[in-house]
């Protein structure tokens, strides 16, 4: 019986190779973890095969990567890329495999199915399965800026020798009152009776407006009382200074605006109110119908009644415009020009006023020297009501009415960050919903826990309005360009419009035309970003290094040095551009990962720490997030990551205090 067995042991070892199949594949993958390049999960495959009969015959090896349920391309290469005699000797292969990159491939692993098709027809051999080649994902290259860099025109400015001259006067009235104030200056009497002294052919418009507050009727009497009592002044206290003689009551024309909405505008548009109060009150008076409506809703807006008050004092009152074809003056220096400007801006002249008291040119200039954003979009606005038809400004009008997107794609983790919004650390959002396909794809999460409170589950951008403004954009630059299309500017801004809506393209055409015609600041940034979103990271750092005066440059640039190895310069971006936005927790928590990268271990706790203080979601992320995977044992990593309100954040709450 003993003779038996091993009888049946050896023809089991002799028959062994007929039943088992052909050695299996070894793959070794490489970035490991993956990492997503642009849009897309790139890997580098060096597969092994043992040599096997399969690859005696004609025909093709088929590679089938997948991950989270995608599958990538396949690559197919001839017996002719296999090597010498595969079926004798194997063959070792080097492919490259990239994919689209999807939320849901995040935490699974890459695996590996291969095959060999006969070229006759045969059924294919199938070979096992390879798989946990390597985890998905390090997202980080996905957290670059789009937002476009925009440059403006320089305008040279020579004063005129010679410009028309108009006199300009305003009288201010109190609140409900129509009666001439009697602190009221009559310094500007001398200034008009001698100006028609010597224009004899002079014109006086009298213009009495009404802020909109209060009953629309009274607001309507008050205007014109107000320009009825300018002229009566104007009369008798010229008159009264001897220059009687060179005025005549009956050619004097008097206006009226009823309810001023315009004046308000302009000076929201140039108050120092916080961005999302001032964009509220300009969509209550540009969208409410009803004026009484409109009143009410700016009221509950704005607050208390002195807040309210700071907008309408300085409509109430009338102008006095004297004008005459004959007059001329000589052109206002840059400094005269400040100064007009100065008084505009603290609401001593209004804006309306502005055409009566530059040329052109002048007008132009006082746009140019404003160096706050709002306060240039306001002056360019009211410029542009004057001049519709000067091309040269439709670029700078564009870039400042860019929407301004900041798009967030990934951090990593289950509960990834994703969105768009003025802010990058704000994310209050409810759904997925794509906006014109061939733009925008807007993806957004949040937590099931978060809808209880309906002010995180607010998607309230009205997407008709955003494409409107987005169209409306587009169609001021494309004019700007067509004006001048070998302007370095005009490509530039153009570019950098594509470059913020993702047409990326188009981007790339309009970017690498105007960095021909010139090298700038502008192209040099936007370049760079183009670059990073197409995975092509060295290039971006080459451009982004070019980079010294674009604010917040640390930001795509500590990216770009991220991602070609230069952790070290990373980390100091991220430092800075912390430093100087130290609100952000995208900021700190991007420096916690230069700080993983360069093994600086406290750093990196303290950032992370600051990140989470700011924005408690980052936690969550943090723990399933590739770049920290070598501390998620650590205790002192664990404590970093906790989202409870740390000393950390009691420290810097009593700094603020």
């Amino acid at each position: 019986m003993r003779h038996i067995n091993i009888m049946a042991t050896v023809l089991a070892m002799i028959m062994l190779p007929l039943f088992v199949g052909a050695q299996e594949p070894h793959i070794e993958v490489t970035p490991s973890p993956l990492e997503v390049h642009g849009d897309s999960v790139k890997f580098t495959a060096t597969i092994t095969m043992p040599k096997d009969k399969v690859f005696k015959n004609e025909g093709t090896f088929i590679i089938r990567p997948e991950l989270g349920g995608t599958q990538f391309k396949p690559i197919k290469l001839s017996k002719a890329n296999l090597g010498t005699d595969p079926n004798k000797n194997g063959f070792t292969v080097t492919v490259n495999g990239s994919a689209y990159f999807v939320e849901d491939m995040i935490g699974n692993d890459l695996e590996i199915e291969s095959e060999y098709a006969y070229k006759q027809g045969k059924k294919e051999e199938e070979f096992s399965d390879v798989d946990e080649l390597g985890k998905c994902c390090i997202t980080t290259g996905t957290l670059f800026s789009t937002n476009g860099q925009y440059e403006y025109m320089k305008f040279d400015y020579t004063p005129a020798s010679s410009t028309p001259r108009k006199v300009v006067a305003q009288i201010n009235f109190p609140i409900d009152v129509a009666k001439f104030p009697v602190d009221q200056s009559g310094e500007q009497v001398n200034v008009i009776g001698e100006y028609l002294k010597a224009n004899p052919d002079a014109q006086i418009t009298i213009r009495g407006f009404a802020s909109p507050e209060g009953p629309v009727d009274n607001n309507r009497r008050l205007a014109e009382e107000r320009s009825e009592v300018a002229k009566e002044w104007l009369v008798n206290a010229l008159k009264s200074e001897g220059y009687g003689q060179y005025i005549n009551p009956q050619s004097i024309e008097v206006e009226s605006t009823t309810e001023d909405w315009k004046g308000l505008i302009q000076l929201v548009r140039q108050s120092d109110v916080d961005q999302k109060k001032k964009t509220e009150i300009l969509n209550i008076v540009s969208t409410t119908q009803s004026l009484q409506d409109a009143e009410d809703k700016l009221y509950k807006v704005v607050g208390n009644y002195d807040d309210v008050e700071k907008f309408m004092r300085p409509l109430r009152r009338a102008t006095i415009v004297v004008a005459s074809e004959n007059a001329t003056r000589q052109g206002y220096s840059v400094a005269q020009i400040d100064s007009i400007t100065n008084k505009v801006n603290k609401g001593e002249i209004p804006h309306s006023s502005l055409k009566d008291i530059f040329n052109q040119e002048e007008y132009l200039q006082a746009y140019v020297q404003n160096d706050a954003e709002q306060g240039k979009l306001t002056l360019l606005t009211s410029y542009m009501t004057v001049y519709p038809s000067d091309t040269r400004v439709y670029s700078d009008l564009g870039a400042l009415t860019a929407v301004d997107l900041h798009k967030i794609d990934i951090i990593g983790g289950d509960d990834a960050l994703a969105g768009v919004g003025f802010d990058r650390d704000k994310v209050d959002v409810d759904t997925e919903f794509d906006m014109d396909e061939d733009k925008f794809k807007f993806k957004y999460k949040f937590k099931k826990e978060d809808t209880a409170d309906p002010e995180k589950v607010k998607v309230k951008v009205k997407m008709k309005d955003l494409e409107e403004k987005l169209n409306q954009t587009e169609s001021i630059l494309t004019r700007a360009y067509e004006a001048e299309p070998t302007n370095f500017v005009t490509q530039n801004n153009l570019g950098a419009f594509y470059l913020t809506t993702g047409e990326y393209h188009k981007a790339k055409e309009y970017l690498t035309q105007s960095a021909k015609i010139q090298e700038s600041e502008g192209a040099n940034y936007n370049l760079g970003v183009y670059h990073a979103r197409m995975g092509n990271y060295e290039k971006a750092a080459e451009y982004l290094n070019k980079v010294k005066n674009v604010e917040g440059v640390e930001y795509n640039r500590g990216l770009a040095r991220l991602m070609t190895g230069d952790n070290e310069g990373a980390l100091k971006d991220f430092q800075e551009y912390a430093q100087a936005n130290t609100e952000y927790a995208i900021a700190h928590y991007l420096t916690a990962v230069a700080a993983a990268r360069t093994n600086s271990e406290q750093t990196m706790y303290k950032e992370l720490e600051h990140a989470i203080n700011r924005d408690r979601r980052l936690a969550d992320v943090a723990e399933e997030d590739l770049e920290f995977r070598m501390y998620w044992d650590n205790d002192e990593f664990e404590d970093a990551a906790d989202d409870d309100f740390t000393q950390l954040a009691e420290d810097e709450s009593d700094d603020d205090q």
